[in-house]
């Protein structure tokens, strides 16, 4: 089984390569509409190893190739942290193809053919490939950085010849376009993509061990009872996950919101402003914080491994995917990386935290008197808005929009949203009791 599977994501990954091939080659070494210089041979060649998919399909017969003769000098490809890295990579390549390429192109014939060959049957056929037959147990968190290197040397390749001749393979690296800048941030976001993929990864290969545990002050204490060592591990998994994703999607959004204001004639001061008025961005970054508390011991981080502060932030994170879906998502429709960051911020992430506090916290220790303080944060942010609004004159969400609805009605606004608040919270604290009783008492 473990020959034939090989062999057919041998046959998908060549043919989807030489079909390609077939259709790239003549198209860009003869003038026509859509070309007008014909390009030599040895530019073609080049031209078409610039391509990521390509790369990354040719490394995945390579692998094989290496697994099913026993070369001696094909071995780097057979180790362990080189294939899960093929893996991560093409996962790369199926995902971003799907959701940022697919959309806007339009294949047929022998080029629609190869591309899915190359970017759906080649990845997951090698996906599974991994799964059921390469050999685990062997991965460490420590093999990241290794792990990421081929992406890193594959970008340096790519803005180095883009530096001479002005042409990038995907726009997203196009230095002409956005500068290096605006590529860094983009690299950055992919790298994290990957890093999200390979932690999987290493997770699926063998299980981390258990993650500190806290208890209302802060304080390292023994870890509960529920769930054991296994359930435990999966909750670090997770939280890591969660923290790459929630750090990678907040600097998407940044970048994003950055570039806008500032083509709009806003300087950075004020586009730095706009971005930290909005309490999506606010409330995804105090999921960060908490995750990232979760995974170190560091001191400056106790006040987000209390109960009530968790709580608090999942209540605020269930806000922020109820509260756009029902009022807010059907007022515009975003596209490309705004539609990515949309759909992360607004549901990916939420929904992550949402099931990770229930899942892996330990619980029954929240009262009905923990509500007060666990509303100061949208009080304080309420605030916040609608004082920089009457400074400027501009409003993050149509709700609070003083200029056109009146303090009086947005002081309703204001007032059906506290009370929203309060019954989530609320709403977080009888879960939190519910899901304490079913720990079993020590003995």
């Amino acid at each position: 089984m473990r020959i034939l599977l090989a062999c057919a994501a041998i046959l998908a990954g060549v043919t989807g390569l030489a079909l390609d091939w077939s259709t790239i080659f003549p198209s860009v070494m003869t003038v026509s509409a859509t070309n007008a210089v014909a390009r030599s041979f040895p530019d073609a060649f080049i031209y078409f190893w610039t391509y990521f998919t390509h790369l990354t399909n040719l490394w995945l017969l390579v692998t094989y190739a290496s697994v099913l003769s026993g070369w001696r000098w094909l071995g780097w490809f057979r180790r362990p942290v080189i294939m899960a890295s093929a893996a991560a990579f093409i996962t790369l390549v199926m995902l971003y193809y799907h959701f940022m390429l697919a959309p806007t192109l339009k294949l047929e014939g022998a080029l629609g053919i190869a591309t899915v060959l190359l970017h759906y049957v080649a990845p997951i056929l090698y996906l599974a490939w991994w799964a059921l037959f390469a050999p685990h147990g062997a991965l460490r968190f420590s093999h990241l950085g290794l792990m990421l290197l081929p992406g890193i040397g594959y970008v340096a390749w790519v803005l180095l010849r883009g530096a001479v001749v002005h042409e990038y393979p995907y726009d997203i690296l196009d230095a002409d376009k956005f500068g290096y800048g605006g590529v860094a941030i983009g690299v950055a976001v992919l790298l994290v993509a990957v890093t999200v993929f390979s932690l999987v990864l290493v997770a699926a290969d063998k299980w981390p061990a258990a993650p500190p545990q806290f208890d209302r002050t802060g304080s390292r204490c023994l870890p509960s009872p529920r769930g054991g060592r296994h359930a435990m591990s999966l909750g670090r998994i997770v939280a890591w996950v969660g923290l790459v994703i929630g750090v990678a999607i907040l600097l998407l959004q940044f970048w994003l919101a950055i570039s806008l204001r500032l083509g709009t004639g806003d300087n950075l001061l004020g586009a730095l402003w706009y971005f930290f008025t909005f309490f999506t961005i606010l409330t995804n970054g105090l999921v960060v914080l908490v995750y990232l508390s979760e995974l170190t011991t560091m001191g400056w981080l106790s006040w987000w491994r209390h109960p009530t502060t968790r709580a608090m932030v999942w209540g605020s994170i269930t806000v922020v995917g109820v509260f756009y879906h029902v009022l807010l998502a059907g007022l515009w429709s975003p596209t490309g990386w705004s539609l990515l960051a949309n759909n992360v911020l607004h549901y990916v992430a939420p929904t992550l935290y949402v099931v990770w506090w229930l899942a892996f916290q330990p619980h029954g220790t929240l009262s009905f008197r923990d509500l007060p303080a666990m509303t100061i944060y949208p009080f304080a942010y309420l605030a916040w808005a609608m004082l920089r609004g009457a400074i400027i004159g501009e409003y993050p969400y149509p709700i609070l929009e003083a200029n056109t609805l009146g303090y009086g009605q947005v002081a309703i606004n204001c007032l059906i949203m506290v009370v929203l608040f309060v019954a989530v919270f609320a709403v977080a604290v009888g879960l939190d009791k519910l899901l304490g009783r079913r720990v079993a008492p020590e003995i």
